[in-house]
């Protein structure tokens, strides 16, 4: 579940380790705000407002994540890793986020796909001509 139900902010900041005292804060603080229709952030929105210690709340907790990763080895056609000189390093493959430069400095939603599936694909089959051909030390 994304939200969790608290019955008050007793049981939030039991669960946060905080005092109750530092949430009614908070909710003093925003409700002023929206009292007055501004922040020093610039919102002019505040809904659910008023916020009071003893209501039922839902929140949701948020974590920083890594999202995509832009940079990463450089790859050929093949998927062979590429060396400094731009040389192929034998037996070494890659794909999917581990891989750099397929999207230049962006890429649009859902390519990643293309850098897993597609690429993924190119990698093992590449992988199992090395093998086939007599060339792999493996």
């Amino acid at each position: 579940k994304v939200l969790k139900k608290y019955n008050n902010s007793y049981e939030l900041a039991q669960e946060m380790g905080i005092s109750v005292d530092a949430l009614k804060d908070a909710y003093d603080t925003y409700n002023e705000s929206a009292r007055k229709g501004w922040c020093p952030s610039g919102k002019t929105r505040f809904p659910g407002t008023p916020y009071r210690v003893d209501q039922e709340l839902r929140v949701g907790f948020v974590e920083p994540v890594l999202h995509y990763v832009m940079g990463g080895v450089a790859i050929d056609t093949e998927a062979r890793v590429l060396d400094k000189l731009d040389t192929p390093i034998a037996g070494l493959y890659a794909c999917g986020e581990t891989t750099g430069g397929v999207h230049g400095r962006n890429r649009l939603a859902g390519n990643s796909l293309v850098d897993c599936v597609v690429y993924g694909r190119v990698a093992g089959a590449s992988a199992i001509k090395l093998l086939n051909s007599g060339r792999s030390k493996l």
